[in-house]
């Protein structure tokens, strides 16, 4: 029987942003992430250009993600001629 953890992080273009245990809150966290981003995208002054926004919106609405990280714990067996002690 293995040992692992499991938590679900949110990350920004692979940058992570934060850590949670549970898959919902890492939802609910990346959907406000993306509206507080948009939003500060959309008032900026000065307003960028149309494409520049294009990018900007698609770059946030795809960028900021939930993954899954898995970490299993276990012994690996060792050599028999090997010893460390």
């Amino acid at each position: 029987m293995m040992n692992g953890v499991t938590y679900y992080t949110v990350s920004y273009h692979m940058q992570p942003i934060a850590h949670f245990k549970d898959y919902s809150a890492a939802v609910r966290f990346a959907s406000e992430e993306r509206k507080r981003r948009l939003e500060a995208v959309k008032t900026l002054d000065p307003p960028m250009l149309r494409g520049e926004m294009r990018g900007e919106v698609s770059s946030i609405k795809y960028g900021v993600a939930v993954r899954q990280v898995d970490i299993d714990f276990y012994d690996v067996p060792s050599e028999p001629g090997l010893n460390f002690s």
